[in-house]
């Protein structure tokens, strides 16, 4: 479109007269009679004010097409093809490079696109050729935006392909937290990775059941299942913490529903599980779903839930030593404590 028909699109879009649009951007009808006409060109004074009356950009009143927009259409009814095809997407994606060179969309996209056709090729050498343009693609991102998550990651996936599992690794550390995690799978081998996924198990079951443990009977319940499920054996090892918190808070429930013997029994096994823990401490795991992993806690000290056990009972509540049932309970895991830790002298 010429910018006489430009303007006169636009004009008639927003029911403008001549005399009206004339008015706005302060010239003579017959001026702009001369634009829509192709017989004269608005003043470089009068483009941004003409633009602003029409309600367009300066770009589209001079014709300077934004085609970006024009690929994104493309790029996704491409996507939306039910036979969408991974080198019909990398010649949308290479040709938006070529007028957007430093779109990072675009180049994400064109990794992608590289990095599908790899997967597909039967050849070493091509699928090689693939991924190695799919790097280029991921450092030329990376020039843009150096903190690109994305584009590590993808990265870490491609050098593992290619058998570069030194460059993957070191870029994986690059990433943090959940993308350190999820980079690090890409790239780790053999018990290295079985390593990795156990120590991600660990830590979002330490999540959950601290969620779980702050709920009524029932999450604590819920609490207590998936966690001897998840150690069927007994080793639990820093989750007898979890175990110890779960029945302390057992307790407090019965408690505030009236419930004695039930308050009484939760606290007893919180000495029990004590008793046991003691006699696993420093010891690794031995269930296979962290048969790879150590005790958390330091040697040589109680866990904290007994530290805490016994700073709730003695200062928070010392009522229980006149109510019979806990006060023999309380009695005896001051002396289990003392005969464990002598110097406390709890």
């Amino acid at each position: 479109m010429t910018i006489g028909s430009t303007i006169r699109q636009y004009r008639k879009e927003l029911g403008l007269t001549q005399a009206q649009l004339a008015q706005k951007v302060d010239v003579s009808v017959q001026a702009v009679s001369k634009w829509e006409t192709g017989a004269g060109f608005p003043d470089v004074t009068q483009i941004v004010p003409l633009a602003r009356a029409l309600g367009i950009s300066t770009d589209k009143l001079l014709g300077f097409n934004d085609r970006r927009e024009d690929f994104e259409k493309l790029w996704q009814d491409t996507v939306d093809s039910s036979h969408a095809d991974p080198r019909q997407m990398r010649e949308v994606s290479q040709a938006a490079l070529e007028l957007y060179p430093e779109d990072k969309l675009f180049l994400l996209r064109a990794a992608v696109d590289e990095e599908e056709l790899a997967s597909m090729a039967e050849e070493k050498r091509v699928r090689e050729g693939h991924l190695h343009n799919a790097l280029g693609y991921c450092r030329r991102l990376l020039r843009l935006d150096p903190d690109n998550t994305d584009a590590k990651i993808r990265m870490v996936r491609i050098y593992s392909q290619l058998g570069m599992n030194d460059q993957a690794v070191a870029l994986a550390y690059q990433c943090t937290g959940a993308h350190r995690e999820w980079a690090l799978k890409y790239c780790l081998k053999g018990e290295e990775l079985r390593r990795h996924i156990q120590k991600i198990v660990d830590r979002k079951l330490t999540s959950l059941l601290s969620e779980l443990s702050d709920g009524d009977l029932e999450m604590l319940d819920a609490a207590e299942a998936i966690l001897r499920a998840a150690i069927p054996d007994g080793n639990y090892q820093h989750y007898y913490e979890f175990l110890a918190e779960i029945y302390v808070k057992r307790f407090a429930r019965y408690r505030e529903e009236g419930e004695e013997q039930a308050a009484c029994a939760a606290l007893r096994q919180v000495l029990e599980l004590a008793r046991e823990a003691d006699a696993e401490r420093n010891r690794a795991f031995t269930a296979p779903l962290f048969d790879l992993l150590e005790n958390r806690n330091p040697p040589g000290i109680p866990d904290r839930a007994w530290r805490w056990l016994l700073s709730y009972v003695e200062d928070q509540i010392p009522q229980w030593r006149e109510e019979p049932p806990l006060a023999e309970i309380v009695t005896e895991a001051y002396a289990y404590l003392n005969e464990q830790i002598p110097e406390c002298k709890f």
